[in-house]
């Protein structure tokens, strides 16, 4: 497993995150299914991202490189707004 960096947000925040592909010859991809958030799969020099609102409920999700994610995942953890 590839450690990924854990992502702290304030619930009701609003979020964009952007994936640079720096990799040749390698698909990555950025999904948080609990959100219903995603990238798609970019191949190398390619840039995508996506925005959301975080949930206002405090907790945590995990979020995966789509063609990798029994190898490269993470978790974001939301905490309060305060």
């Amino acid at each position: 497993t590839i450690p990924n960096p854990r992502l702290r947000f304030k619930a009701n925040e609003d979020v964009r995150i952007v994936l640079r592909n720096v990799e040749s010859g390698m698909l990555h991809g950025f999904k948080i299914d609990s959100l219903d958030v995603s990238v798609a799969e970019l191949g190398a020099g390619q840039v995508g991202s996506v925005q959301f609102r975080v949930p206002s409920n405090m907790g945590i999700h995990e979020y995966i490189c789509t063609p990798h994610s029994a190898m490269m995942r993470g978790v974001i953890e939301v905490t309060e707004t305060q």
